[in-house]
């Protein structure tokens, strides 16, 4: 009986714990959207989340830190998020993957928008936010594996270059994401997505003689 005890404690524990980072995490998507990452104090993080001032600094130790776990929580929810179709090729993922993440910036969520704001702070000389290289590297990686996968189906040329595609892949779809933040009003979004899946498909489908 101790032993269950003991056992329900520790399960007790290791939930509270995760509850406590889910909402700090939160708070601090939430703080980051509003007013930046340098104005926002892992004290301030704690306080909003409804916890203690020094709870934030408890559980992740650096802001540095928790940048580098949001950054991978964001990403790994919008990947999860993202509808598999049975049959699809590797260009049909690509684009859908595109499209998709443009779409959740037309309106996005405090957690979307702080991903870009956390992007743009790593751009000043010295910045060590080096979590948000990481998930850079991880949407680098996905798409040069799902190029690859294309290549194999047939979908993509094999002339395709798949490490510089991903580079100049992320940064299109994070230079639109970006605009449709801040000219929201001005963009026909629907019209911007569209030409992005044209852009993408012109330049992965392999080249087709003309008869």
């Amino acid at each position: 009986m101790n032993v269950q005890r003991e056992a329900r404690a520790r399960r007790t524990q290791v939930d509270r714990r995760s509850e406590a980072e889910e909402a700090l995490l939160d708070a601090a998507a939430g703080l980051f959207a509003e007013r930046g990452i340098v104005q926002t104090s892992l004290a301030e993080i704690g306080e909003k989340a409804g916890y203690s001032r020094g709870l934030a600094n408890h559980h992740f130790g650096s802001k540095a830190e928790l940048v580098e776990r949001l950054a991978r929580r964001s990403q790994d929810r919008f990947m999860g998020a993202l509808e598999r179709v049975e049959g699809s090729t590797g260009l049909d993922e690509i684009v859908r993957t595109v499209d998709a993440y443009l779409r959740h910036f037309e309106k996005p969520t405090p957690e979307g928008r702080s991903l870009l704001v956390m992007w743009g702070a790593t751009f000043p000389n010295g910045s060590s936010l080096a979590g948000i290289a990481d998930a850079d590297a991880r949407a680098r990686d996905a798409f040069a594996r799902g190029i690859a996968r294309g290549k194999r189906d047939g979908s993509i040329s094999p002339q395709v270059d798949g490490r510089a595609f991903a580079v100049a892949l992320l940064g299109l779809i994070r230079g639109v994401a970006a605009q449709f933040l801040t000219e929201r009003n001005a963009i026909d979004t629907r019209a911007v997505r569209a030409q992005c899946r044209r852009f993408v498909t012109i330049g992965l489908s392999p080249t087709r003689t003309k008869g």
